[in-house]
């Protein structure tokens, strides 16, 4: 078990950022499943709910889209440099 924790200790941070960047998208990805439950439980109906999601999708699509037509206008950016 020590040589696990040193493992993990001597990653560089550059991983660390990464993986925290993972763990927030892939919480972000989850959180609608939520957003439809709290708002039927504020007394909002389903119908609303369900337009509120479908809206959070179609946002996701355009800035998707949005996202990718500025990378073939502007260029594409390395959030960090390769390892190795």
């Amino acid at each position: 078990m020590p040589r696990f924790r040193y493992a993990l200790r001597s990653l560089p941070g550059r991983v660390w950022i990464v993986s925290l960047g993972f763990l927030v998208n892939r919480v972000g990805n989850f959180l609608p499943v939520f957003i439809v439950l709290y708002l039927i439980e504020r007394g909002h109906s389903a119908g609303a709910a369900g337009f509120v999601l479908g809206v959070s999708g179609l946002g996701n699509v355009l800035g998707n889209a949005v996202g990718g037509r500025l990378a073939d206008k502007i260029g594409r950016r390395w959030s960090c440099p390769p390892l190795g």
